[in-house]
């Protein structure tokens, strides 16, 4: 069922958030995800509108004990509610979900429906936020913190990966027409704006391993056309 909510109901409830996430202590967040892709300029079909907010929480915060303080300092604001299915988000481990996670919701004031917020926390491993990505590392756009393309690009290859793996048709779907559109729509911005994603201060050995191999496996998908657009970026495919 499509989400009821308005593209402007979506940005106050953003704002609000950031608000709440201060007055309970977490000055260190930025907007991923759609949200993020929206205001750095990715182009998406005119009918695909933002579903939730994701959100990175930096530093060592647990994501339990968050949305339980949020919940009680801001009652009328936000509710937690038990998911109807694991947790299958990109940026969490979909082979072993943690099925214990109420979902945070925003409740639009005088409305019946509400908004869907994901805590990313940069202390869970499987969410892959490096250690080194901080606030220092975002920009600001439209008044929000939001990462950079650079990583953008790499949790969107780390979501078509797992999607691309699930056994579940709508993930399969997903990753072969959203997903990847938006990774071909980061790669345009990336080199329109001649960064470097290899090369950035946060990614570190490890990361760098990784984005490249995920790099090749979206390249073994989808062929030679792609092997040359990550060629122009630095990438050695």
């Amino acid at each position: 069922m499509a989400n009821k909510f308005t593209q402007e109901e979506l940005w106050k409830a953003a704002k609000f958030v950031f608000d709440a996430l201060k007055e309970v202590g977490e000055t260190e967040c930025c907007l991923v995800g759609g949200a993020a892709l929206f205001l750095h300029g990715v182009k998406r079909d005119v009918n695909r509108r933002i579903q939730d907010l994701d959100i990175i929480i930096f530093g060592k915060s647990r994501q339990v004990l968050l949305k339980e303080s949020l919940s009680r300092r801001f009652p009328n604001n936000f509710c937690l509610k038990d998911p109807r299915q694991p947790s299958s988000h990109y940026l969490r481990n979909t082979v072993k979900p943690n099925t214990d996670l109420k979902l945070l919701m925003y409740k639009v004031p005088g409305k019946d429906y509400s908004i869907k917020i994901d805590l990313l926390m940069q202390s869970e491993p499987a969410v892959e936020i490096t250690g080194r990505l901080g606030i220092s590392h975002t920009v600001v756009k439209d008044g929000f913190p939001v990462a950079p393309l650079e990583f953008l690009l790499y949790h969107k290859l780390l979501g078509w990966e797992r999607r691309s793996t699930s056994t579940l048709r709508h993930n399969l779907e997903k990753a072969k027409c959203q997903d990847y559109n938006d990774i071909i729509e980061v790669y345009r911005l990336i080199r329109r704006q001649q960064l470097s994603p290899l090369r950035v201060p946060y990614i570190g050995a490890l990361y760098t391993t990784r984005l490249q191999a995920r790099v090749q496996r979206f390249i073994i998908s989808h062929g030679e056309r792609e092997r040359r657009r990550f060629r122009v970026i630095g990438f050695a495919v």
